[in-house]
């Protein structure tokens, strides 16, 4: 009986040890003739740059979150700041998109019906 109880506790143990972690890919869209540098700022972010976009452009990021920081809050500035809160119930995928005279998103679908000139280029 002894024996079990040790087993036990050191499963227990290893899974305390490892932990899970929420993985949120950001993906990016910019529908502005500008580069556009994006900016993190939550758990293990400091303001951290983790990408650019191009003009017109796409960019993907996946973050990942550990579990004991749920929920997390996350300041996210590109051009604009935006604010926005990872959680467990938080999809897998959000999507941001990036005007010149706003920041739409995160959200969990994209823009579909963009007129801005490079995306129309882009869908012909």
């Amino acid at each position: 009986m002894s024996r079990f109880l040790a087993f036990i506790s050191l499963a227990v143990l290893v899974v305390a040890l490892t932990g899970c972690n929420k993985t949120v890919s950001l993906r990016f869209y910019n529908h502005t003739d500008d580069s556009i540098d994006i900016e993190l700022d939550g758990p293990h972010y400091d303001d951290a740059d983790i990408g650019r976009i191009p003009p017109y452009g796409y960019y993907r990021f996946d973050l990942e979150v550990d579990d004991y920081y749920l929920p997390a809050h996350y300041e996210l500035e590109a051009d604009e700041d935006v604010e926005f809160t990872v959680n467990k119930h938080t999809p897998g995928t959000l999507y941001v998109d990036i005007f010149d005279d706003k920041v739409i998103g995160p959200n969990r679908r994209p823009i579909h019906h963009c007129r801005c000139r490079g995306c129309m280029r882009r869908h012909r």
